[in-house]
């Protein structure tokens, strides 16, 4: 399983990262399979297709999680809101296209949610919407808390399976009350009593994530645990859940906790701020992309097996995402920033990369009288990942597909000289240089860490970090195989998910 395999390469690509590496501050992927970080490589709403999610809090504590879709395009934040989970709690959800063609998220959990959940239905905002019918999700552990505490006890579940209050438990989610480390809880039950303020400390690896994606006209289900990091966190990071990125000319200081955080990068922009009180070490506020992301999920290639026989309905597609792009884009066009440019627009994304896939055969060696021949294999066919999320489908019909997709690739291995409908392949990626700034000369794919933060704009000015070059330029990717075989009796199809084998040079 994954959990192995990367935990090996984990240390071979941390090795290879050398300084960039040396402050994970030991967040790994968890060999366990539990963490403070999930990530689920893909989710699809296409045709019949709809995508489930299991979260279980596996803690004594109170946990609060963002939970968080984003666009396979460009991992645009499409739809997100905060989930908060009682000790041993678990939320269980589904993602569909309904008769309107809205992206919703529908659940029967009585488990609170901020903002609420309208019958237990939240639909996708408009703002992202368009080409979301597939991504990837993250849940992030923001901050836990005793069960004792004004929030634990308000989303504690009752004797009839329902919390006390969750319109108490949302007020801890309201513009005013909210920093990184801890929230005004107001009354908004007699149960409840008195308000008082939640202290928060940093989230425990108790998040147990998995998932199912299910084609409901052919009945065929995949399912797999999510991709899980230990120690992501290293200090609380609650958030608000109103304004945003969009909304940053005019809410400035209140924007700095809104809901874009957490993110793949660490907490809020302000998680700094409250450094007097709270001291965080410099680098672990806004950097987790490079220090976490990249240390423990920056490979070099992908390996798995291919399948295809449209007679015989037998297809394989394969996931390739690569995660947290978006932390490497300039939303917030912070003066002063890269190379001394006083107006920076920057985008030092892994994307595209060159992808060289290599295609083999089940019989690739034989030996023979004189050594070992290899027998006919093509030259790596090149081609681009220009999305987060890569849908690699095999074979030359369109009969031979798994997946309904908008980010599609399609790999024939007959047209290489493969004539067996089956076998292995190798995905080797290379992410480019970029033209930097001044347009003089070109930088390597870099994150740009907001290690310190006083204020910004007109409250005082901003204190930013230029980019540091990432050492190894290897790109985080995370995925799977699907193979599935369908029947004309709906009853017999049945599917599989393959990880992925993982290289780092």
């Amino acid at each position: 399983m994954m959990r192995s395999k990367l935990n090996l390469l984990t240390l071979i690509a941390v090795c290879a990262m050398g300084a960039v590496s040396a402050t994970t501050a030991n967040a790994t992927v968890a060999s366990n399979g539990i963490g403070d970080l999930a990530i689920i490589p893909y989710y699809t709403v296409q045709d019949d297709w709809q995508t489930g999610i299991h979260i279980t809090n596996a803690t004594e504590f109170t946990q609060v999680l963002k939970f968080r879709m984003r666009r396979g395009s460009d991992s645009a934040d499409a739809l997100d809101f905060n989930i908060i989970l009682s000790p041993l709690d678990v939320w269980v959800a589904n993602i569909q296209s309904n008769n309107a063609g809205d992206i919703v998220v529908s659940t029967t959990d009585n488990s609170c949610t901020a903002p609420l959940l309208s019958n237990g239905i939240v639909t996708m905002p408009s703002t992202y919407r368009q080409g979301a019918e597939e991504g990837y999700i993250e849940v992030i552990g923001m901050a836990q808390i005793s069960v004792s505490s004004p929030i634990g006890r308000a989303s504690k579940h009752g004797s009839d399976g329902k919390p006390l209050s969750c319109t108490s438990v949302r007020s801890n989610f309201l513009v005013d009350s909210v920093t990184a480390y801890n929230t005004s809880q107001q009354s908004g039950s007699n149960e409840l009593g008195t308000q008082g303020t939640n202290t928060y400390s940093d989230v425990s690896n108790g998040l147990k994530v998995s998932y199912f994606i299910r084609d409901a006209a052919s009945g065929i289900e995949f399912g797999n645990s999510a991709i899980h990091i230990q120690d992501f966190q290293v200090t609380p990071t609650m958030t608000h859940q109103q304004y945003g990125l969009t909304s940053f000319a005019t809410e400035q200081a209140k924007a700095l906790n809104g809901f874009d955080w957490p993110d793949l990068n660490g907490g809020g922009l302000n998680t700094l701020v409250d450094a007097a009180s709270n001291p965080v070490t410099s680098g672990q506020g806004r950097d987790r992309y490079d220090k976490v992301i990249r240390a423990d999920l920056g490979f070099t290639a992908v390996l798995n097996d291919w399948s295809y026989n449209a007679t015989n309905g037998v297809a394989t597609d394969w996931i390739v995402t690569l995660p947290g792009q978006y932390t490497m884009v300039d939303f917030i066009k912070l003066t002063a920033f890269l190379d001394g440019a006083t107006t920076a627009t920057w985008d030092y994304r892994d994307i595209p990369v060159t992808a060289e896939i290599q295609m083999f055969d089940r019989e690739e060696a034989a030996h023979t009288p004189g050594g070992l021949v290899i027998s006919p294999s093509p030259a790596p066919d090149t081609t681009e990942l220009q999305t987060e999320v890569n849908v690699i489908q095999w074979g030359p019909s369109t009969n031979s597909r798994v997946f309904t997709s908008a980010y599609n690739i399609t790999v024939d291995p007959s047209e290489a000289g493969i004539g067996n409908p089956f076998g292995w392949a190798r995905l080797s990626v290379t992410p480019g240089r970029k033209l930097n700034l001044a347009g003089t000369g070109t930088v390597p794919q870099s994150v740009c860490d907001l290690v310190q933060y006083a204020a910004l704009g007109g409250l005082g000015g901003a204190t930013v970090e230029m980019c540091v070059p990432v050492v190894n330029l290897a790109a985080p990717m995370i995925g799977f195989a699907a193979w599935q075989r369908t029947f004309s009796d709906a009853k017999m199809n049945y599917g599989r998910i393959v990880e992925h084998g993982y290289i780092t040079n």
